[in-house]
């Protein structure tokens, strides 16, 4: 379904623009031109709105609710990020008209504001060089966030490796200790053992 302009206050056409970082720069004239362009796609929570694998062209800007982006991995599915308001996916695919990455189902009933290649075709090209610049924007500070998640999980692996071998370290240390013990005891029974039998013996002498 075509957007509603008229169904949009200016004052939210001015948050659409600060806020979505896709309209960034964005005057009003310049935002009521590519939103004539989309459409909007209401989705229930649980839907599918892009498929791992599929080719796919179109990006998708959240308006309402949430989405759940996941990657296969084996036979199970991973959930990378939950993204709300105000963010988009499937900007690759804009881009590239490439294979998507990851599948993108609705978190919640979701209100979601369709943006195809096509809009490009309707505008100037400085028009269309800004879109491309904020798509760039949006990419680099996911590629960003996504740098810091890898490296804070790379700090986390270590923390773990090193905790890891402190516990073998402290196992052998153990396990030697024990070794050690045992070797004690085993001392001790062979010291034990024969003044048992002499005692035994001289009490079968004496009757």
């Amino acid at each position: 379904m075509a957007f509603n302009l008229a169904s949009l206050k200016v004052s939210l056409l001015e948050d659409m623009r600060q806020k979505i970082p896709f309209f960034r720069d964005f005057g009003l004239e310049d935002l009521k031109g590519v939103l004539k362009g989309c459409q909007q796609a209401r989705f229930p929570s649980g839907a599918r709105i892009i498929k791992e694998g599929e080719v796919g062209d179109r990006m998708y800007i959240v308006i309402q609710g949430q989405v759940q982006v996941s990657r296969s991995k084996g036979s199970k599915e991973e959930v990378l990020c939950v993204l709300g308001p105000g963010e988009c996916v499937g900007e690759m695919g804009m881009v590239e008209r490439s294979r998507r990455s990851a599948t993108v189902k609705a978190a919640s009933d979701c209100l979601l504001l369709a943006v195809s290649p096509a809009i490009l075709d309707r505008v100037n090209p400085s028009f269309s060089s800004r879109l491309y610049r904020n798509i760039a924007s949006i990419l680099a500070e996911r590629l960003r966030r996504t740098s810091n998640l890898v490296e804070e999980t790379q700090t986390e692996r270590n923390r773990l490796r090193s905790y890891r071998d402190a516990l073998e370290e402290e196992n052998q240390e153990l396990k030697s200790t024990l070794e050690e013990l045992m070797g004690e005891l085993e001392k001790v029974g062979g010291r034990a053992h024969p003044a048992r039998y002499r005692v035994q013996a001289r009490s079968k002498g004496n009757r």
